[in-house]
Order: C-alpha cells, then sequence, then structure tokens
C-alpha cells in the first residue's frame, strides 16, 4: 500500500501548497519535484540495466560527516566525502545532551510534522526501490534539516529514517544484474541496510529486496498482542509470493528496551529468561509463517551495532542460534555474528560501520557468505 500512502502525501502537498518548512521551501517544491510521477513502482525509476536509466540515477546522494546530505552528478567524482571520517549519528539508546548543548530547530510543530511528512516521502521511495526520484527530493528538503538536532525532536523517528537512506543510497548498485532470483530481507529499519543489494547465491545473481515492518519486536507476535505493528507484520509477509526465500531479521528494538524493562518490571526473573521467552515467540511465528507460505526461512542475528546493548545482543544471538539450529525445524541460522564484530568481540567491526545504529550495506557479503554455506534451495 505504499502508492496508496505517496498518493495520499502528494494530494496534501498539492492542496497545501503554500505550507513552507522556515521560509525554506514549500509543498508546491515538493510536488514539483514528484511531477509526473503516478505509479513509484514503475521499473524506471529503479536501479536498472537499461543503457538509457531514467535521469535522476544520474545523480546520486552522498553524506558528509558533519554536514548532511549533499546531491550531485555521478560524473563528478571531485571533493567525495572523506571515507575515514565517522558518519555516526547519536546513539538512540544514548541520553540527551545537556540544553546548553541542543540545538533545536526553530520550526513550529505543525512545521516539524510537515518535515516528518517530507522525510516519509523519502523513505517510502527508498523501500519500494523508486531511487531515481530521491535525489530530487533531498535537494529541496536537506536545507531545513540540516544542522539542527531533529533526534531530540518530535519527529526523531521519521528523521532517523531519512537520515538512514540518505547514507545508504551511494552504496546502492547503479546496475543491477540481470536476475529473476529475489531474497526478501523482513525486518525494522535494519533491513534497509541490505536493499537493492546483490549478491551471487550459489553461481546465480540475487537482488535483495527489502520488507519493512516498522517499529516491530518480536515480543509484538505474541498471540494475545494486538499491536499495530504486528498487523503490518502479517500484511508485509503476506505479500511476498508463496515460495520465495526470505530472511527475518528482527530483536534489536528487544534488546534495545523491550526485554531490559520488562526484567526492570519484574515480568521475568532475569534478562535470560527475557530473552528465551521472545525468541519462543519469534521462531514460533516464523514456523508459521514457513509452513503457511512454503517460505525458505532465514534467520539473521541482530546487529550488534549499539555500544550501550552489544551485551544483551550478544546473549540473545546465542540463544537464537541455539533455538534456531536445534529446535526450529525448518529455519536456517545465518551464522555470521562473530564476523560483524572485531577479533577480540568488543566491538562493531570497523568495516560495518555506518550512522551509529545501522550498519553499512558492506556487511551483505557475510549474507552471501553464509547463505552460501547453506543447501542451495534452488537447486
Amino acid at each position: 500500500r505504499y502508492q496508496e500512502a505517496m498518493d495520499l502525501c502528494i494530494k496534501f502537498c498539492k492542496d497545501q501548497g503554500s505550507m513552507s518548512i522556515g521560509g525554506h521551501y514549500t509543498n508546491a517544491d515538493v510536488v514539483k519535484a514528484l511531477e509526473g510521477v503516478k505509479d513509484i513502482s514503475l521499473d524506471q525509476y529503479r536501479v536498472t540495466t537499461d543503457k538509457d536509466p531514467h535521469p535522476g540515477l544520474a545523480e546520486i546522494v552522498y553524506w558528509v560527516p558533519n554536514h548532511g546530505s549533499v546531491v550531485r552528478d555521478r560524473s563528478d567524482t571531485s571533493n567525495l566525502p572523506d571515507p575515514t571520517q565517522s558518519t555516526a549519528l547519536p546513539s538512540p539508546a544514548a541520553p540527551a545532551p545537556d540544553k546548553s548543548k541542543q540545538k533545536l530547530p526553530p520550526y513550529s510543530s505543525d512545521e516539524l510534522d510537515l518535515l516528518a511528512l517530507h522525510f516519509t516521502i523519502v523513505k517510502i521511495l527508498y523501500v519500494v526501490g523508486a531511487l531515481a526520484l530521491i535525489p530530487g527530493v533531498v535537494k529541496i528538503i536537506e536545507e531545513a534539516r540540516r544542522g539542527w538536532d531533529m533526534h531530540l525532536t518530535t519527529i526523531r523517528n521519521e528523521h532517523a529514517y531519512y537520515c538512514c537512506v540518505t547514507q545508504l543510497y551511494a552504496d546502492v548498485p547503479i546496475q543491477m544484474p540481470n536476475t529473476i532470483l529475489k531474497l526478501y530481507m523482513a525486518g525494522d529499519s535494519h533491513s534497509l541496510s541490505s536493499a537493492w543489494q546483490a549478491i551471487n547465491w550459489h553461481g546465480k545473481p540475487t537482488a535483495l529486496v527489502p520488507k519493512l515492518v516498522t517499529g516491530l519486536k518480536c515480543w509484538h507476535l505474541r498471540e494475545e498482542s494486538v499491536f499495530f505493528p504486528k498487523n503490518n507484520f502479517y500484511n508485509v509477509i503476506q505479500a511476498v509470493p508463496k515460495g520465495s526465500a526470505i530472511v527475518f531479521m528482527f530483536g534489536e528494538i528487544d534488546c534495545r528496551e523491550g526485554i531490559i524493562r520488562a526484567t526492570e518490571k519484574c515480568r521475568y526473573k532475569d534478562i535470560e529468561e527475557g530473552i528465551a521467552v521472545t525468541i519462543e515467540y519469534y521462531l514460533t511465528v516464523l514456523q508459521q509463517m514457513q509452513r503457511q507460505f512454503d517460505f525458505k526461512v532465514y534467520v539473521q542475528p541482530v546487529a550488534p551495532v549499539l555500544n550501550e546493548t552489544r551485551e544483551i545482543v550478544r546473549a540473545f544471538n546465542k540463544n537464537l542460534k541455539k533455538m534456531v539450529t536445534e529446535e526450529a525445524r525448518g529455519l536456517e541460522f545465518l551464522d555470521m555474528f562473530d564476523e560483524l564484530l572485531t577479533p577480540d568481540g568488543k566491538n562493531l567491526h570497523p568495516d560495518f560501520e555506518m550512522d551509529g545504529t545501522h550498519m553499512s550495506p558492506k556487511y551483505v557479503r557475510l549474507i552471501e557468505k553464509s547463505l552460501n554455506t547453506l543447501p542451495d534451495p534452488n537447486a
């Protein structure tokens, strides 16, 4: 239903064309950038093997440390961002800085809500693969975003997705290999790190297609839950073609806040029990999905990105691996957690660092390696 959401966004921007963000730009400017777009799923907006790609793909979005997103022509290789500089953003698990050091945007609540809508447009375009349309929108809205502590506002979640997308953009291959094979990547925001990448899976070029379920905890999947992310999970997964191969990568939000808070409230006797119960909910549903839709199901370990939660992530993944390999019939575990870390196991490997919350697309090589150690489901 992303098309429906996009249609509503564009309609609102048209109807309220004079609304602006701090005088930087108006809704009408956003509408102009998307002029003539009727169907965001069209191949012309995607990465392509065509010799005559969409004009939007002639531009690329770079993330410049301590600055933000910059759009430039792909042929312009001058003054590229320094790859040795950190692109990390404030951790969602870290406390807010002292008020005297905060740089809050000078926008009204209505302006912030409007900016959130524009951030969401970029998120939708990335999730559906309409990459050719993103640079034009980023050029318009970035000036209003840059330099402010948006993570301290009411639109921090929308802002986080926008920043994630604009950091990932430069690593998406401009040309996808000719392939009919797809591997679906189902997860929370971590599913975007591998989006629109390509791997060689048992000798076959395979495209990685995101299936985003925003904000889902494994705990939401328990039978009695009626929380929206659970319904969204089923809507997203049911849209995946039957018989497909699909990687599930949930659990990071459980490790960051769910299990810890529940244990503090004495719902579990300790963290270990909280982990075991959470994984049981998770794998029960994955097995149901495997049987119902004849999926080839793979389980990816939780990303060990945040320093604050790495130890609980380590414990979660150890238990997850054990339960998948020993108890969860029909599921395969992508055994790559140790390779995501530095040799001493203390930190995320520098190769996979990005924004401090999500992994770089470079980690896709570990997905490829792990999958190729398992039987070929397409043999």
